[in-house]
């Protein structure tokens, strides 16, 4: 369907996710309802500094009991920092690995392996919940790599439950090219 065709067109539609395939999913489907969609990405992401805290965590894969992942992003930072001879990267074939959802799932699969765990319905809350679920996280370790702005709260809550988590930040959220010309274009002004 064309641009301006359908009930929504004319309309333009700001895409500010960081120009990857979800995003280029997301402007097919407002394009196919006949809106334009303006991919200007208002956040980036960048891995976090070498030899920091999560390559420490990556040396040391094999003291984990889970690997908890909350994102395709992070999967996409672990996967390269294991492919560019990181640490340990034959403990991933063995460690057991959580995602939150089937996007995440799904880079799993196709960067490392495929998870051992995914929830019934993909909040970081509901992954919590279905993974204590008929079990008990006592003395377990728990690697849960992910953004520097994530929330705490799903650490905090398998801590409750005597686990031992490792929270370490993956990559970093950081201004996106998109951001400055945003107002404008979605006024009219420019894409």
């Amino acid at each position: 369907m064309a641009v301006g065709t359908a009930p929504l067109g004319g309309r333009r539609i700001a895409i500010p996710r960081p120009g990857d395939a979800r995003s280029s999913v997301l402007a097919d489907l407002v394009r196919a309802l006949g809106v334009a969609p303006l991919e200007m990405p208002v956040i980036a992401f960048e891995p976090a500094a070498a030899g920091g805290a999560l390559d420490t965590a990556l040396t040391a894969l094999d003291e984990y009991d889970w690997i908890v992942f909350t994102s395709a992003t992070a999967v996409g930072i672990i996967a390269e920092r294991l492919a560019a001879g990181g640490p340990a990267g034959e403990a991933i074939a063995t460690a057991r690995i959580a995602a939150v959802g089937p996007a995440t799932a799904a880079a799993l699969a196709g960067r490392l392996r495929a998870p051992d765990f995914v929830p019934s319905d993909h909040q970081a809350s509901t992954l919590g919940r279905e993974l204590l679920a008929g079990s008990t996280l006592d003395g377990q370790r728990i690697l849960l790599p992910a953004a520097d702005i994530a929330s705490p709260a799903l650490a905090d809550a398998r801590r409750e439950r005597w686990a031992a988590v490792t929270l370490v930040t993956a990559y970093l959220t950081v201004p996106g090219a998109g951001g400055a010309g945003l107002g404008a274009a979605l006024l009219g002004g420019g894409a």
